[in-house]
């Protein structure tokens, strides 16, 4: 076995290392971010109160969640836009 082959190697697991960790982290925004997205939807679509869709009320329920979510809600209710 190469010296090539052991720094190939050790490479792989650091980059794999360090793959799992960001992912561990990030999985949690995405699943509050689609979440958001879904309820957002269901708001507008039922008629209920029109709440933005855009980027900004999504990552409000990406970092938030639930929480988020019931204060994008809120502000839209109130007419105060997020």
């Amino acid at each position: 076995m190469g010296f090539g082959l052991v720094y190939a190697l050790l490479v792989s697991i650091i980059i794999f290392h360090v793959m799992y960790h960001a992912l561990k982290k990030i999985t949690p925004l995405v699943i509050n971010a689609v979440f958001g997205i879904i309820v957002f939807w269901m708001v507008n679509h039922f008629g209920i109160v029109q709440v933005p869709i855009d980027l900004l009320s999504t990552l409000i329920a990406a970092f938030g969640g639930v929480f988020g979510v019931m204060v994008i809600v809120g502000l839209s209710l109130l007419g105060i836009p997020p």
